[in-house]
């Protein structure tokens, strides 16, 4: 088993891993007596340490309402390229 490293870090820090990482056949099921041994451990629970925070929100605003959908017919693609090209302006 490897050794187990600790860290102190100035902020706050998550770690995420996905499914699939470890292949199946790696994987270590626990037994129960380790189970039962990790009850009886005791729980050593460390408090924060109280910090100042680095950001701030200066303003918030809700983003105006989108305006109604306009449906053009699948034949008729010159307006198609016209409401692309002079409203929505994205050619």
């Amino acid at each position: 088993m490897e050794e187990m490293k600790h860290m102190h870090l100035p902020y706050h820090w998550w770690y995420a891993g996905q499914k699939g990482i470890v292949e199946e056949n790696d994987l270590r099921i626990p037994n129960m007596r380790g189970i039962m041994m990790a009850r009886k451990k005791p729980l050593t629970v460390v408090e924060p340490l109280e910090m100042r925070t680095a950001t701030a929100a200066q303003s918030y605003e809700k983003p105006a309402p989108k305006g109604a959908v306009k449906l053009v017919d699948a034949d008729n693609i010159d307006a198609l390229i016209d409401l692309l090209h002079n409203e929505a302006k994205v050619i």
